[in-house]
């Protein structure tokens, strides 16, 4: 069956219901494009960032101004889409992030490919799109995977739009699971050092210091830290943090609308993370600072920091130095296998016992122990 890639089977429906459809569905896609004009740091930019998609700073405001320009062609009658019935659907079933995935995903797709029919698209097209994207390994995979759920959606019944799935027989990279990157004690020494004395950008400097908070709750509590949709983004949008991060009970309760799991667990607050928290408040500074995804991208440069090595350096020093997988792998949010598997002993206790014992310095104890790295 030749259905369009910007076509669907509401013209087969009734006038209304198509008319109903192309408001809905157009509707989400302008209200989504003008969300990242309007907060391109959580919505586009940095959410691209987050996710591994290259120039984020170029994607960002082009994606924003397809699903701008194309919701309201949509709410106009000028253009009817498969995928915005796909995710329309799919809506209920997953998490808001997977399902922001799968929009930015298609939406570039359709950039390309979108005056097409479905059935034209072949396993060479989905194998060029994927390396426009210059990406490999895990998003190599990851983008594939949100094609391929479009495209079996669109076989299976009732639609049968297609009768072979072109995103089958594209390869998908085999991940092969090392030695997690781990922050040497030092090296979480030193940057912390740098931080305490971290302004941002010198056009419009903040408060020494601003991003204290979201380092010291990534590296001493663990928090997953990706700045669109990690556990930490989504605490500091809260507006009862206190309920969350309890000082006087020395507690951190993670929800299940805040965890990646989606369970309940609670993060035992050490006295270095509490000692960073009471110098350096939330409430005076925040979590997630204003051009958050610029200054953190510098500061993770400026030390060579990977995207969850620091909570690998939470998970490894804490296994090492209070010698309980269980009591590691409830508080991680992982399983003792994992923590097993990928975390033990990867360093000494002796260093595990420095790497707690890190408190704030001075201002000029800051400057004066920072040496580059």
């Amino acid at each position: 069956m030749n259905i369009p890639f910007w076509s669907n089977r509401a013209a087969r429906t009734g006038a209304s219901a198509n008319i109903l459809i192309r408001i809905v569905v157009g509707g989400v896609f302008l209200n989504e494009g003008l969300l990242k004009f309007l907060d391109p740091m959580t919505n586009a930019t940095g959410r691209f960032a987050a996710i591994g998609i290259p120039a984020p700073q170029f994607f960002g405001p082009l994606v924003a101004t397809v699903e701008t320009v194309g919701g309201l062609l949509l709410c106009l009658g000028l253009l009817t889409q498969s995928f915005p019935l796909f995710l329309d659907e799919r809506r209920a079933h997953l998490r808001r992030t997977t399902h922001q995935d799968y929009k930015t995903t298609l939406t570039s797709f359709a950039f390309i490919h979108g005056r097409r029919k479905l059935s034209e698209i072949g396993t060479g097209d989905i194998i060029d799109f994927l390396k426009s994207r210059g990406v490999t390994g895990k998003t190599w995979n990851n983008l594939r995977a949100d094609l391929n759920a479009f495209f079996v959606w669109c076989e299976k019944p009732p639609r049968k739009w297609i009768v072979n799935n072109p995103v089958k027989d594209v390869e998908k990279f085999e991940i092969v699971q090392g030695i997690p990157e781990v922050l040497s004690t030092e090296k979480v020494k030193a940057l912390f050092a740098f931080l305490e004395t971290y302004r941002g950008s010198p056009r419009k400097p903040l408060e020494p210091g601003c991003l204290v908070p979201y380092f010291a709750l990534a590296t001493f509590a663990g928090l997953r830290p990706a700045i669109n949709g990690g556990e930490i983004t989504r605490i500091a949008k809260l507006k009862n943090q206190e309920r969350i991060i309890d000082l006087q009970a020395g507690v951190f309760r993670i929800t299940p609308e805040l965890a990646k799991t989606r369970d309940v667990r609670q993060i035992m607050i050490q006295p270095c993370l509490r000692a960073w928290l009471t110098r350096y408040p939330i409430a005076r500074f925040p979590i997630i600072p204003p051009n958050a995804c610029n200054l953190l991208g510098q500061v993770r440069r400026k030390f060579a920091i990977g995207h969850d090595a620091l909570r690998h350096a939470f998970v490894s020093m804490h296994v090492a130095k209070f010698r309980s997988m269980g009591d590691t792998a409830l508080q991680a949010g992982n399983s003792e296998a994992i923590i097993k598997k990928h975390y033990l002993n990867l360093v000494s206790p002796d260093e595990a016992d420095a790497f707690w014992k890190l408190v704030p310095l001075s201002g000029l104890q800051a400057a004066a122990s920072f040496t580059r790295i």
